[in-house]
């Protein structure tokens, strides 16, 4: 058995569900401040004790942030226009890219040491909603007890559906951090959801293909990666840029048993 990725997701001591309008978690490395940071209410940027229920918002100025990563032990964050930013201890943003990409999301994945940005390409579907902001500064968590859309059902939302994706690598950050596309990924495959990100190399994985990146359309970090398994799941093969679902592959039972839990 191999560790691909971890995995985080909050929840309330009571109850088993994860708290509505958190959309992804990262556990901070040798914070003192701050134990845990997320992007929560679709691209706001806040941190937290483990154990206090205090949220504090970093930055209001930038609402729009896609994804979070702990890389090379700094924690990274990047938004909706591609550009990174490291989280210092002084909780300042440090950007160390320039912006790239003109898609609707963004991914960021570690691959062989070096930092991947997924753009992903959305079309809308015409009965998406898009949900309600939560205008707040510094918050309890219970004030997600009270978010809008708290107990809608994933299967009621429409979600933007992939039509595309392009995938850029890092360059030397003492050159600059320049980025450059890359069309294929040889033998490694891209897993997106929106609680983790990685890669893995596809001969090691049985029923993976490699230059592919398989993804879901959800956003409900209720079900995350284990969206793959049901009916949500597709793949994308970079070689013909292809989009299928998963679940019609005659590999699919191989790659996810036993299921995620």
């Amino acid at each position: 058995m191999v560790e691909l990725g971890k995995a985080y997701a909050l929840r309330y001591t009571k109850g088993s569900g994860s708290i509505f309008g958190i959309n992804k978690v990262i556990v901070a490395p040798n914070f003192i401040d701050c134990s845990i940071f997320m992007i929560y209410n679709e691209g706001k940027l806040g941190c937290a004790q483990i154990g206090n229920e205090k949220l504090t918002l970093i930055n209001d100025q930038i609402l729009d942030y896609d994804d979070l990563i702990v890389y090379k032990g700094q924690p990274c964050v990047i938004n909706k226009w591609g550009q990174i930013f490291r989280i210092n201890s002084s909780m300042e943003l440090v950007p160390f890219s320039p912006p790239i990409g003109f898609g609707c999301r963004k991914n960021l994945i570690e691959c062989c040491g070096e930092l991947y940005v997924v753009d992903r390409y959305l079309v809308a579907n015409q009965q998406d909603q898009t949900s309600p902001k939560i205008h707040v500064r510094n918050a309890s968590f219970n004030f997600f007890r009270r978010h809008p859309l708290r107990r809608r059902r994933i299967y009621e939302a429409d979600h933007p559906k992939a039509i595309d994706f392009k995938v850029y690598k890092l360059g030397d950050e003492e050159l600059g951090g320049r980025w450059v596309e890359v069309n294929s990924l040889g033998d490694q495959a891209f897993f997106l959801s929106v609680d983790c990100c990685f890669s893995v190399l596809a001969r090691e994985l049985e029923g993976c293909k490699g230059n592919c990146i398989y993804f879901t359309d959800s956003n409900d970090i209720s079900f995350a990666l284990k969206e793959l398994i049901r009916s949500d799941g597709s793949v994308f093969s970079l070689e013909d840029r292809s989009i299928n679902w998963l679940s019609s592959s005659p590999v699919y039972s191989q790659m996810f048993w036993p299921l995620p839990a």
